[in-house]
C-alpha cells in the first residue's frame, strides 16, 4: 500500500501509527493508516503495533478552558492580540521540547476526541478545548500542533455535519498533529527528550512567522504548495530507506542488540540523519511559517532519534513517533489540497 492512501471506511480517530516508526518484525508500514480508536463502531484496520501513550507530564498540569468559553473567545476576538497566547515570545529556531505544561492537560483533550467517532458536535467540543490549550502553551510549534488539530478537526467535522463526502486526508491531518503532540508529550514524561535534546544541534531559525489565530485556519489550501512534491517524494524516499529498520524488534535495547540488529541500525543512522537534512532544507524554502516548523520538528526529533541508537532503550521511540505523525501531518495536508 502506499504510503499515502486512505483506508477503506471513514477515519477513526487516536493513535495510529506513524510513518516509518516502530512496528512488529514483518509488519506493514503504514503511518497514512488511522488505528484503533472506536474498535466497536469500526473496528481495528491496521496490523502493526498501535501505540497507547499514559498521562505523562513534566509540568503543572493546566486545565483546559471549558468548550463554551474556548468557543466564545473564538467568536468574539477572530484576530486576537499576540500577547492572548503564551507563545507570542517564542520566535526561535524549533527544538526538542524538554517541559510542555499543558501536556496533562492535553490528555483528556485528546480522549475526548477519541471518543468523539463520527459525531460531528463532539468533535467541535474538542477542537474547541484543542484551541483553548494552543493558547496557553508556551511553545509556538507546540501551538501550531494544536491549532493545526483544531482546524483540520473542525474542517471534518464540517463535512461531516453537512453530510457530503468526506475528505479523509483532513482527518489524517488532525490524527497525525495530534499524535505528534501525544508523542511530543510521552518523550518529555518517560525522560527521553530531555535525555536526547542535548545530543541535537540547534535548527536553523525560522524565516517565517506564525502568529497564533482564533479560530485557527488550516496551513495548507489550495492550490497546492510547490513543495508538496518535493514532500511526497522525500517521504518515498525515507520509508524505502528506513525499510529495514522497521523489520527489527525495537522493543529491545541497544545493550541486548545481536550482531545483525546492531548492523542495522549502525546503518539506518546516517539515513535518518540525511531525512532530517533534506527536511529542514525543504521546510526553509517555503514561505509558510507552520509548514516550515512541521519540518524542522520532524527533522529534530529524528535527528534525536538517530543520535540515541548508540545507547537505544524502547522509551526512545516516542521520539521517532514524534518525528513520523509531523511528517504524516505535512504529507497528508498536502494530499488535502491536491483534489
Amino acid at each position: 500500500m502506499n504510503e499515502r492512501s486512505n483506508p477503506a471506511g471513514p477515519p477513526t480517530w487516536g493513535p495510529q501509527q506513524p510513518w516509518s516508526s516502530s512496528a512488529k518484525p514483518g509488519g506493514p508500514p503504514q503511518w497514512a493508516i488511522i488505528a484503533v480508536a472506536l474498535v466497536a463502531v469500526l473496528g481495528v484496520i491496521i496490523g502493526a503495533t498501535v501505540y497507547f501513550t499514559r498521562d505523562a507530564s513534566s509540568g503543572d498540569s493546566v486545565a483546559p478552558e471549558p468548550a463554551a468559553a474556548a468557543a466564545g473567545s473564538a467568536s468574539s476576538s477572530p484576530t486576537p492580540n499576540p500577547s492572548d497566547f503564551a507563545s507570542a515570545a517564542d520566535t526561535g529556531p524549533v527544538g526538542i521540547v524538554t517541559d510542555e505544561p499543558t501536556c496533562a492537560a492535553w490528555t483528556p483533550v485528546n480522549a475526548a476526541l477519541t471518543a468523539a467517532g463520527q459525531n460531528a458536535a463532539a468533535m467541535r467540543t474538542a477542537a474547541d478545548q484543542t484551541i483553548a490549550l494552543a493558547k496557553q502553551t508556551p511553545h509556538r510549534v507546540v501551538r501550531e500542533l494544536y491549532e493545526q488539530t483544531a482546524a483540520y478537526l473542525t474542517a471534518y467535522a464540517d463535512g461531516v455535519a453537512a453530510n457530503v463526502p468526506a475528505n479523509d486526508n483532513l482527518a489524517q491531518v488532525a490524527t497525525s498533529t495530534a499524535l505528534a503532540l501525544t508523542s511530543m508529550c510521552e518523550a518529555i514524561g518517560n525522560g527521553s527528550a530531555a535525555t536526547r535534546a542535548g545530543l541535537v544541534p540547534p535548527a536553523a531559525a525560522p524565516t517565517a512567522s506564525t502568529p497564533g489565530a482564533v479560530p485557527p485556519v488550516r496551513f495548507l489550501q489550495p492550490p497546492t504548495d510547490p513543495v508538496c512534491g518535493q514532500w511526497h517524494s522525500l517521504v518515498e524516499k525515507y520509508t524505502a530507506g528506513f525499510a529495514s529498520w522497521r523489520g527489527t524488534n525495537q522493543t529491545v535495547a541497544a545493550a541486548q542488540w545481536g550482531p545483525a540488529q546492531q548492523r542495522i541500525n549502525d546503518a539506518v543512522a546516517p539515513v535518518m540523519v540525511a531525512f532530517a537534512d533534506e527536511v529542514e532544507a525543504l521546510g526553509q524554502g517555503t514561505s509558510n511559517g507552520v509548514f516550515q516548523d512541521f519540518a524542522t520538528f520532524a527533522g529534530e526529533y529524528r535527528r534525536a532519534f538517530a543520535a540515541a541508537l548508540p545507547t537505544y532503550v524502547p522509551t526512545d521511540g516516542a521520539l521517532t513517533r514524534a518525528a513520523s505523525a509531523a511528517t504524516g501531518a505535512v504529507d497528508s495536508a498536502c494530499s488535502a489540497t491536491e483534489g
